[in-house]
């Protein structure tokens, strides 16, 4: 019985999974970006953080200097 209900999971879990592999396939999926364009991105979102959020955040706290590490 317990063999049974083992073979019957494995096939369920096999079916499942190529149920989801077919249906991905026609999916199409966001590219990598090489490490020169994910360290370009990084430093503009940086750049954008450094220009924008910070002065806005200095005015509502009344601080005059932030130490950004």
């Amino acid at each position: 019985m317990a063999k049974r209900l083992g073979f019957a999971v494995l096939a369920f879990y096999f079916v499942l999974s190529m149920g989801l592999a077919v249906q991905s396939q026609g999916r199409a999926f966001p590219s990598v970006l090489s490490i020169r364009d994910r360290a370009a991105l990084v430093l503009s979102t940086t750049q954008k953080r450094l220009d924008q959020l910070i002065p806005k955040f200095m005015r509502e706290t009344g601080f005059d200097m932030w130490i950004i590490t």
